[in-house]
């Protein structure tokens, strides 16, 4: 249940990354970005890594992003000039979604490889490395 919970933030962070990237006005985009970030403290909280995910919360939706909304409600951005940068920048945003998308695509194939085999077998590395027993505390006493 818990792996089912994670793939949907995951899919959420995803989703919410793109959405920072192609909604052209900046304060939605902003808007995304700390959402974004809501679900990455989640996943963080998920892990176990409470101090990273509080980190996460406070400084980046607390101050980073809030400061960055308020800076863009401020300024007066044309949307004609957001819309040549997009040309400019669109052959690297393409490759670096492949390379991503291919990472993604590596690690759940190998994940699925290894689901299966970590259940069939086990494996004890310290018999198959012959490493010695270590001593019990009882040992030491004379």
């Amino acid at each position: 249940m818990l792996d089912l919970f994670e793939n949907i933030l995951l899919l959420l962070i995803i989703i919410s990354s793109v959405n920072v990237i192609f909604i052209s006005n900046p304060v939605q985009s902003l808007l995304w970005l700390i959402l974004t970030f809501a679900f990455s403290s989640m996943i963080f909280m998920i892990f176990g890594v409470e101090l990273m995910s509080l980190l996460i919360f406070m400084i980046y939706i607390g101050a980073i992003a809030v400061l960055f909304l308020f800076v863009v409600m401020m300024l007066n951005i044309k949307i004609v000039e957001l819309y040549s940068y997009y040309l400019k920048y669109f052959y690297i945003g393409i490759i670096v979604l492949c390379f991503f998308v291919l990472e993604i695509v590596v690690s759940i194939v190998f994940e699925f490889d290894n689901y299966y085999l970590n259940y069939k077998t086990y494996i004890d590395w310290l018999i198959l490395l012959n490493f010695k027993r270590v001593k019990k505390k009882e040992d030491y006493v004379t």
